[in-house]
């Protein structure tokens, strides 16, 4: 007799494992045609997914379907499949590994390249494609260190099998170092007009190097200056060098800068061209033994005092200087000068003791 259906298979859900292989379930199935009474079961059957994805409700065929049981000689099947539905659900992925970070070169921020080419996933099926979608790498701080540990977050599944897998944490960890950023210190350069002091010091410094967010608040140490420029009077160039500065994130290497210490530049005239006077010198000093008017030196046959400009008509004398009533207080010529300082007379002065040896004085003088 013809049994022309099977009926009642059924077949197991499964955690996604790379096939399409389904487990029926047959002790539950009917045979349309059979006698009442009768023996029959299903000897043989084979269940096939649609197709290996995860999914709900998916198409299961069964084929290659033979009657048993002790009535079964007793029938023709007349067909041999048969058609059910099971679900495949994800499969866990419970950690990725194998993510590196590249070391960086101090920047001021934790921020930390990945580099994911390379990460492999614990519970993926071989032959299966996966890949890291998304992750974020962060440095535990900002500062330079060796094998620093670097966080990573917001893993995120991709690749062709992506789907049939639940990633089970977003979170893994690696290491990786920061090293020091170059930074050049350099001295500004500075110019002194020559005052018989010593120089002290320098005239600041300049940066470059330093990254956003960074001044030079975050060096330690103290800024010091050293070199050929430290206690310097006379004049020439000297060498200002920086130095004393520190820290752990920047390699610091230092630029000198250049002391120069210069002559007095030419003065404003205290006199106009109309005085009467014959001719002018404005502002007039000694400077060793070189008296200076209007931009020009002159040899003096001795040094008696050491003069300085200061602005404003003034020189800063070290030394005694005589006024009013004495004639010929800077004397001396060069015969080649065209103009002649045999004789000079303050036409004004306005001195003051101002400590140390020193006159300050405020003078007009007119050469006679």
């Amino acid at each position: 007799k013809d049994i022309t259906a099977v009926t009642g298979i059924t077949a197991n859900n499964k955690v996604y494992d790379g096939g399409s292989t389904a487990t029926l379930v047959i002790g539950a199935a009917g045979f349309t045609g059979m006698v009442g009474g009768d023996a029959l079961n299903v000897a043989t059957s084979t269940g096939t997914f649609d197709n290996k994805n995860v999914g709900v409700g998916k198409t299961v065929s069964i084929t290659g379907l033979t009657l048993g049981g002790t009535d079964a000689g007793n029938y023709n099947l007349t067909t041999t499949t048969a058609a059910t539905t099971a679900n495949i659900t994800a499969k866990d992925i419970t950690a990725v590994t194998g993510i590196t970070a590249n070391n960086k070169v101090y920047d001021g921020g934790t921020t930390a390249t990945l580099v994911t080419g390379a990460a492999a996933f614990t519970g993926m099926v071989g032959g299966d494609v996966l890949s890291v979608a998304t992750s974020t790498g962060a440095f535990a701080d900002k500062n330079v260190g060796a094998g620093k540990a670097v966080s990573i977050t917001g893993l995120a599944l991709g690749g062709t099998d992506a789907g049939n897998y639940n990633l089970t944490t977003t979170t893994a960890a690696t290491t990786a170092s920061i090293t020091a950023k170059a930074l050049t210190i350099a001295a500004n350069n500075a110019t002194k007009i020559f005052d018989g002091l010593a120089f002290a010091g320098g005239n600041g410094v300049s940066y470059a190097g330093l990254v956003g967010g960074d001044s030079a608040a975050a060096l330690g140490g103290a800024l010091t200056y050293t070199g050929s420029s430290q206690g310097a009077v006379a004049l020439g160039n000297y060498v200002i060098a920086p130095g004393g500065l520190t820290s752990t994130n920047y390699a610091i290497t230092y630029a000198n800068g250049n002391l120069s210490i210069t002559t007095p530049g030419s003065v404003t005239p205290a006199l106009s061209a109309s005085d009467p006077a014959s001719s002018i010198v404005a502002g007039f000093g000694l400077l060793g033994n070189t008296v200076f008017s209007g931009g020009r030196f002159y040899p003096l046959s001795t040094s008696l005092v050491a003069c300085r400009e200061v602005g404003d008509g003034a020189i800063l004398c070290s030394g005694e200087v005589r006024f009013a009533g004495q004639s010929n207080i800077f004397s001396g010529t060069r015969r080649d000068e065209p103009s002649r300082l045999d004789s000079v007379e303050p036409k004004e002065a306005a001195c003051r003791q101002t400590g140390a040896g020193q006159i300050l004085c405020s003078i007009q003088t007119a050469a006679r």
